[in-house]
């Protein structure tokens, strides 16, 4: 059962998202509701000063939309961007629509449109970037099909989506652009024949449904035709839709109960029983379902001041919830699996959702106008329940969760006052009742009566919740830092922009990413660990649906799950490890590179991470954990293990380990957890306390911390695991520290050898540091100065023992976020402000060197960008503004077995 109907909400004219009382509402529903696009009208008309004319010259002016972009951005929602109305300015006639005098007429001149939706996309992605506003589906027009919105042919608007289309995947070949947008799901053969004539894809097909089918007006006899259609037109008409558009993506982009825009059946309980009826029988056919409006703040015939006047919105202008808003709180909390129900009435339907620890019964007493409906008793037999803590209804009908009745009995205020606002208020709110559940044996039954036009909710929440939370580790687990909107603003940028790597690098075929952006670079088994992390962070942050994320996923571990293990060298891996690099396409050992124990485990690091994340019931979600439980179990970590107890870090065909073993404070921390928590060949925690037992500690900055020197060691291992309050019994042998303090100290570390610059670099100072392992220049060259200087190419740089030629790694101070934030975005500011080429297309480059002349402040500069540098980015990113990541390990049965068998205790691990 996927939340289509969560996809987008509609809202009025594109003006009124400038308001504050829109935003506390659009913001309200975002949080309680889930919605995730929202769309409106007249983004491009005069009311947004979009483009005029003045003095002969054109101007274009983005600014209000960007108000109102930053505002969705700030609350995590993004738009559905309606290309509409037509500018006076690029109009062909004066013809207008609804009372803000929407002009509706085609272009003058077409070319002079493709410039303005070019101009505007080109403009966004400047702003927000690219993979951001790829995720903004882009609609030409609205309703071309309805006189009173297009003055138009059918050609003409068909001519106007193909130059739309044209100019937007100009500007950016992964915008996603749509049409017809039509009333009525009118168009949509010939909308398909035409595109495919022209030789263009749409990126979905769009358009628009209501019961009534009628352009609505306060006269319609909104009841007589109601009565007169059926319950399930609605699933009637997207089967044929879907029919006609084969396997695209279907966006049903605005919808209600009427199209009536004083229909009072919009603020009473009917419109949620009719909703919850027709989400819950639309099944898969659709991907999007989009409400029209989430808000009667809404102004197409006139704006009235009535407290309910019959407006499309979920709430009504004072922000009161009406019935069909609880509806959609309802729809947001049920679980995607979806049992089968027996049993069939006139009136009465009953779904069920279930999820691992609780399931909803759905129940909905619905008829059409001037249809019998009446009060009924429905008898439930619930079968192989496991047991239940307690179990709770919630009533939307005339009596509960309805404040239009409250309105009514103090006398239908026009303008009511605070009081009667805050009355309304309590009795928009559904209250939860008691359910008596009776045990017969072999089932459980129980009896509820419901209303005429309702709907009822039974939550039923099993023990083994309460059990769970009942014996959770008393360890508080401290919150996210919380970011001021400026810094919120520029990491949703530089996270985003880090992500769209794992988009852009990867084969859609296999999951493989490429270790760089260099042309020809081989996959990377670390790169696709970090991808396989950030593909949660990809839902949640709503840069990738859920189905979306689950494909790539199931590709790469299919692909790891089939590829051949073998001591060949023409094998992907053997014994369950992988090599470092592997060809793109075919996924055979690239580069004669080495089986690697650390890109083999943060490789699995990223499964196991998305094997937590992605726990739902459905076919490809249970076969991706059930992937991920087999390749954990094929590695077999007791052969990596060396005669003196040690983990050796590489091995090659024909000549076996390297003579290396991994020693003292390093990355392999995340190995390690992996390794003891086996089930099949584990490997011995013997291993790791060998290393831990030769940590070097040293005093610097008036710190003593645990030394390494590159800063990838230190944050590494953390992107994944939550080391805050964990200890081994090394950690605080000589200062009273944990792992995560440590990080801290490493950082501080940095920024003062950074500031000190005992070498007198370039560019260095306590804003402007990170010392790491990254490519660099090589050779003796001749520095700014005039001196010459020996460079290291690639090299673990650090501090304090170096080495150091003057290469800093531009995604140091962002990489550091969760542990020093305030620090962290001093150093971003002051590395964009001062080298600004350190990002390319808004990713971290892989260094630069100031030292060196070059065409800008950055001198040298790293050819390409790496995968690894981004997927840290994402993560500690994710992990300073939610703790995602973390919160994911934390509840990973491996990650927590492992740890403990390492010895450590503490902190959230009890």
């Amino acid at each position: 059962m996927p939340h289509f109907w969560e996809h987008c909400v509609g809202s009025g004219h594109a003006t009124l998202a400038l308001r504050a009382d829109w935003q506390a509402q659009m913001k309200q529903c975002r949080e309680e509701l889930g919605f995730r696009h929202v769309r409106f009208h007249g983004l491009l008309d005069d009311g947004m000063n979009t483009v005029i004319d003045q003095g002969g010259e054109r101007i274009y002016s983005f600014h209000n939309a960007d108000q109102i972009y930053d505002f969705l951005r700030s609350i995590e929602m993004r738009p559905i961007v309606e290309l509409s109305f037509m500018p006076t300015a690029l109009a062909s006639g004066e013809q207008t629509t609804f009372h803000y005098k929407a002009n509706v007429t085609p272009p003058a001149d077409y070319a002079q449109w493709a410039t303005l939706v070019s101009k505007a996309a080109s403009h966004w992605i400047e702003r927000y970037g690219a993979n951001e506003v790829s995720t903004w589906p882009m609609e030409v027009w609205n309703e071309p099909n309805m006189e009173s919105f297009w003055t138009g042919s059918q050609e003409d608007y068909f001519y106007l989506f193909e130059v739309t289309y044209k100019a937007l995947k100009h500007v950016h070949p992964a915008l996603r652009v749509g049409g017809p947008v039509t009333a009525q799901n009118a168009w949509i053969d010939d909308f398909v024949t035409y595109c495919k004539n022209a030789g263009i894809t749409p990126d979905f097909i769009s358009t628009h449904t209501y019961p009534t089918d009628a352009r609505g007006s306060p006269d319609d006899d909104t009841k007589q035709t109601l009565a007169k259609s059926k319950l399930g037109i609605l699933r009637e008409r997207a089967q044929k839709v879907r029919k006609q558009v084969g396997k695209q993506p279907l966006y049903y982009t605005e919808w209600s109960t009427s199209s009536n825009p004083r229909d009072e059946l919009h603020d009473d309980p009917y419109a949620a029983a009719y909703v919850m009826q027709a989400m819950l029988n639309m099944g898969t056919l659709v991907d999007a379902y989009s409400y029209w409006t989430f808000s009667d703040i809404f102004e197409e015939n006139y704006f009235p001041s009535k407290p309910f006047q019959g407006g499309f919105g979920l709430m009504n202008i004072h922000g009161i919830p009406k019935p069909v808003y609880r509806a959609y709180e309802i729809l947001h909390g049920l679980e995607e699996e979806k049992l089968s129900v027996k049993g069939q009435h006139e009136t009465v339907q009953v779904w069920v959702a279930r999820g691992d620890e609780t399931a909803t019964i759905v129940i909905v007493n619905l008829a059409l106008p001037q249809h019998p409906v009446k009060t009924e008793s429905v008898n439930l037999e619930l079968f192989h329940l496991p047991e239940v803590a307690h179990a709770q209804l919630v009533r939307i009908d005339a009596g509960h969760a309805n404040a239009k009745a409250t309105w009514k009995m103090q006398g239908e205020p026009r303008y009511p006052d605070p009081d009667e606002v805050a009355a309304m208020m309590e009795a928009s709110r559904m209250k939860p009742e008691a359910v008596e559940l009776r045990s017969t044996g072999k089932a459980h039954t129980l009896e509820v009566k419901v209303q005429p036009q309702s709907v009822n909710a039974i939550e039923l929440r099993f023990s083994a919740l309460e059990k769970k939370s009942a014996a959770g580790s008393p360890a508080v687990v401290a919150p996210p830092h919380v970011f001021a909107k400026k810094d919120k603003i520029l990491l949703d940028q530089l996270q985003s922009a880090a992500f769209r790597y794992f988009t852009e690098n990867v084969n859609p075929d296999n999951g493989l990413v490429a270790d760089n952006t260099k042309a020809g670079a081989a996959a990377s088994i670390s790169a696709t660990g970090f991808a396989l992390s950030c593909y949660p962070v990809a839902v949640e942050r709503g840069w990738l649906s859920r189905k979306q994320a689950v494909e790539i996923t199931l590709k790469s571990l299919r692909f790891f799950a089939d590829s051949r293990q073998g001591s060949d060298a023409r094998a992907t891996g053997h014994k369950g490890f992988y090599y470092h690099f592997l060809d793109m396409n075919s996924g055979a050992r690239a580069q004669a590179c080495e089986l690697s124990t650390i890109d083999t485990a943060m490789l699995l690091a990223g499964m196991v991470v998305a094997s937590v994340y992605f726990d739902r019931r459905s076919a490809g979600e249970k076969e991706l954990r059930a992937l991920v439980k087999d390749l954990l179990d094929r590695v077999d970590w007791t052969w990596t293990v060396d005669e003196n107890g040690e983990i050796n870090q590489s091995w090659k065909p024909g000549e076996g380990f390297k003579k290396a073993d991994w020693e003292g404070y390093t990355e392999a921390l995340v190995m390690y957890v992996l390794g003891t928590a086996s089930r099949s060949h584990p490997m011995p925690p013997a291993a790791y306390q060998r290393d831990a037992e030769g940590y070097q500690w040293h005093h610097n900055a008036g710190l003593d911390w645990i030394h390494a020197t590159p800063l990838f060691i230190h944050l590494f291992p953390q992107a994944w695991v939550d080391l805050r309050g964990l200890h081994d019994g090394y950690v605080g042998k000589f200062a009273d520290i944990d792992y995560f303090e440590n990080t801290r100290r490493a950082i501080t570390v940095q920024r003062d050898y950074a500031h000190l610059n005992p070498n007198n670099y370039v560019g260095y100072g306590q804003d402007v540091w990170g010392l790491s392992a990254c490519e660099g220049p090589v050779g003796e060259l001749t520095m700014r100065n005039g001196k010459k200087n020996q460079f290291q190419g690639y090299a673990a740089r650090g501090v304090t023992a170096g080495p150091d030629d003057g290469t800093l790694v531009p995604w140091a101070p962002v990489s550091c976020i969760a542990h020093r934030p305030e620090e962290a975005m001093a150093g971003v500011r002051a590395l964009l402000e001062r080298y600004p080429r350190g990002l390319r297309d808004g990713q971290f480059v892989g260094a630069i060197n100031p030292s060196l002349p070059g065409d800008g402040p950055e001198g040298w500069i790293a050819p390409g960008c790496f995968g690894i540098d981004q997927g840290l980015v994402v993560m500690m990113i994710e992990n300073a503004r939610s703790g995602l990541i973390w919160e994911l390990t934390r509840s990973s049965a491996v990650f927590k077995r492992g740890l403990k068998q390492l010895g450590f205790t503490g902190g959230w691990l009890g």
